[in-house]
């Protein structure tokens, strides 16, 4: 459970295991965070566990471990479709945040005005 007046969280979630889920997911299990993650592809889940990270194998597992705070992980193009599958399994009073970037639209923003890739 989260203790707000101490600063501390409970228990992280991380959706997705790649370079920067499983980093953040050994990072804050390192430094003494209750992590719980998850990834679409078992052997990166069999990977997470073999380095003694806790792992759901779904979603829905990631969530029936209580997670106060759940970080979004995934490539951009699979947030949407993660998001809408976790909503009616997360708890009400968790915080979802994600690592994604804008790299899309900053991209293609020069090259409307002719200025793209030189």
């Amino acid at each position: 459970m989260s203790d707000p007046a101490a600063g501390r969280v409970g228990v992280v979630g991380v959706v997705g295991l790649g370079l920067v889920g499983g980093s953040l997911a050994r990072l804050l299990a390192a430094r003494g965070v209750d992590v719980v993650a998850t990834d679409t592809d078992a052997g990166t889940r069999a990977d997470a566990r073999a380095v003694g990270l806790r792992v759901a194998d779904d979603l829905a597992g990631l969530c029936a471990a209580g997670p106060d705070v759940v970080v979004l992980a995934v490539p951009l193009r699979a947030v949407r479709a993660t998001a809408v599958e976790l909503a009616p399994l997360l708890a009400d009073d968790a915080t979802l945040t994600d690592v994604g970037s804008v790299k899309g639209p900053v991209r293609a923003a020069p090259a409307a005005p002719g200025v793209g890739v030189r």
